[in-house]
């Protein structure tokens, strides 16, 4: 190293100089005291600087579309519960309006039929005083209770037949197979399905017949 007072060369461990002899360590302090310190100051480098506020941004960025996204999403999933509610809502009303169309159709035909049975006959249930029914008219639910009436033959060792306009409307049994004279038995109407039925009564012996109409609603 060289001696901090005479610039010579001397050993790098030497205390003293060898040709001025100056204490090396003691002037080698003073020149660290009196030396002033230099201070270092880092620059920024602008462009860190801008890589960390591009970064900030795209995170802030991210989320808000993130956040965007699943508001849309459950503002959409909302909406289609909604309408999806409102859909079957309408659904349910066009079945109720549907299955009233379909009851006052089936009612209309129906009160059409039993019309047009009405008028077609001039009397119901009575053929003559020894032969006839105590209605001529017999109204009934679909697959509801049995309706009684009762049939008149005042013919002596005769039967009556039955005759039907549809089986699938009703179908009927007498109480008894024979009748004394002057006596009245009991006829069984059962009544099956939506329709207008019409029963032929026929006496074997004197053929008189009378008719009864049955409506099943």
């Amino acid at each position: 190293m060289n001696c901090p007072k005479c610039k010579a060369i001397i050993p790098d461990d030497a205390v003293f100089c060898n040709v001025c002899g100056c204490n090396v360590r003691e002037e080698l302090a003073k020149v660290r005291v009196a030396a002033p310190q230099q201070i270092v100051v880092k620059k920024k480098n602008p462009v860190n600087i801008f890589l960390i506020i591009l970064t900030v941004i795209l995170v802030l960025l991210c989320a808000f579309l993130v956040v965007t996204h699943y508001n849309t999403k459950d503002a959409l999933l909302a909406e289609n519960f909604s309408l999806e509610n409102r859909l079957s809502a309408e659904e349910e009303k066009y079945s109720d309006l549907e299955n009233k169309y379909n009851s006052l159709s089936e009612e209309s035909s129906l009160a059409i039929e039993a019309y047009n049975a009405l008028i077609s006959e001039e009397s119901w249930g009575y053929a003559t005083e020894n032969f006839h029914a105590s209605t001529g008219i017999v109204y009934a639910k679909s697959y509801g209770p049995k309706e009684t009436i009762k049939i008149t033959m005042n013919y002596s060792g005769t039967t009556c037949t039955v005759d039907y306009s549809d089986f699938t409307v009703a179908t009927v049994q007498f109480s008894d197979k024979k009748w004394d004279y002057g006596e009245a038995t009991d006829l069984y109407i059962e009544p099956k399905n939506r329709g207008v039925c019409i029963l032929t009564f026929t006496n074997d012996a004197y053929k008189s017949t009378f008719k009864v109409l049955v409506i099943v609603e």
